[in-house]
C-alpha cells in the first residue's frame, strides 16, 4: 500500500464590530491599513479545505536513497 503526503489548508471564521465613519475606514482598520486593530472573534472551528498538494512518499524514499 503506498502513501502520501497531503498538504491542506482550511478556512477559519471570525467577526469584529469595527467602529468607523463609512465602509471603506472599516474595511481600511479590518486589512490592518490602520493603527487601531479590532478584536475577531472565532465563528467557526474551520470549514472550506483547500489541498495543496499531495505527494507519493514512496517517490520521495526512491529519490532520496
Amino acid at each position: 500500500m503506498n502513501k502520501y503526503k497531503v498538504t491542506a489548508t482550511r478556512d477559519v471564521g471570525y467577526t469584529a464590530t469595527i467602529e468607523a465613519e463609512n465602509e471603506e475606514e472599516a474595511l481600511a482598520i479590518a486589512r490592518g491599513d490602520e493603527p487601531y486593530e479590532p478584536y475577531y472573534e472565532k465563528t467557526d472551528e474551520g470549514h472550506c479545505w483547500t489541498i495543496q498538494s499531495i505527494t507519493s512518499e514512496n517517490i520521495w524514499e526512491r529519490v532520496n536513497e
